[in-house]
């Protein structure tokens, strides 16, 4: 009996490691999901800016 509890101890040991590690490679993967979520807005208000921008330039000309 008391080697089955250890034999399940260590099962669930291993679950819990296994899951720790899952854990912890989906939250990097969530940070690199963050950081290119990021840098697609900055890129998405820089091409706004430009877009405002240069349609005040070609507002000055006349046809």
């Amino acid at each position: 009996m008391a080697d089955e509890v250890m034999r399940g101890s260590g099962e669930i040991r291993e679950l819990s490691i296994g899951a720790n590690d899952a854990a912890a490679d989906t939250s990097a993967a969530t940070e690199e999901q963050l950081a290119v979520s990021q840098e697609i807005s900055d890129s998405s208000y820089g091409l706004a800016k430009l877009a405002e921008d240069l349609q005040q330039e070609l507002s000055r000309f006349r046809v």
